[in-house]
């Protein structure tokens, strides 16, 4: 009785002699093989290695999103000087750059040093 091993070996052993599969698939069928163990095999080797595809694909697709996540948090939240190195809607406070409040949130009355605009101050009053 032949199974499925002894198939996989000889495939494996063929292709490496630079056999194609329809090569392979008729000496198997010449060997007097049944013809739906052979069949069976080589549709079972290509659904997994449609599912390895596409396993890998989206792997990768994770990775970069993960990766892109990552630099945009040190970007947008990273070591500043001043206002110009953030991103958009960011500014720098404290050498961070902190997501910028809106105006509607800017309160003239809160007491700030000079030297201070009101989204740095309210900022820092809230803590």
């Amino acid at each position: 009785m032949v199974l499925n091993d002894d198939i996989s070996d000889y495939v494996e052993k063929y292709k490496s002699l630079g056999y194609s599969e329809e090569q392979i698939k008729s000496s198997l069928i010449k060997s007097n093989i049944p013809l739906d163990l052979v069949e069976s095999y080589f549709v079972k080797k290509e659904v997994v290695s449609k599912k390895i595809g596409v396993i890998l694909f989206f792997g990768i697709v994770i990775f970069v999103l993960i990766v892109l996540l990552i630099l945009f948090s040190f970007i947008s939240s990273g070591d500043c000087s001043d206002d110009g190195v953030c991103s958009k809607g960011y500014v720098c406070s404290d050498n961070q750059c902190v997501q910028k409040m809106g105006v509607l949130n800017c309160q003239v009355d809160v007491s700030c040093e000079e030297g201070y605009d009101c989204y740095k101050c309210l900022k820092e009053s809230v803590m």
